[in-house]
């Protein structure tokens, strides 16, 4: 069980920053043909990646 909750966690931490750097090209792209919209899809994003960090520390 202790392995299982190891896997589940890393699954998520990898996925996360893999996410994180999905998003992150995503907005540069974005930044080239609107930049008015980046701040929201920043914070938007921002607070994604901190959801998952919290699950990463409650469990």
């Amino acid at each position: 069980m202790h392995l299982f909750n190891f896997i589940i966690k890393n699954f998520f931490l990898s996925f996360g920053i893999f996410l994180f750097a999905v998003l992150k090209v995503f907005d540069f792209s974005l930044k080239k043909h609107c930049p008015f919209g980046i701040p929201f899809f920043k914070k938007r994003y921002f607070y994604i990646f901190l959801t998952i960090l919290f699950f990463q520390i409650k469990n």
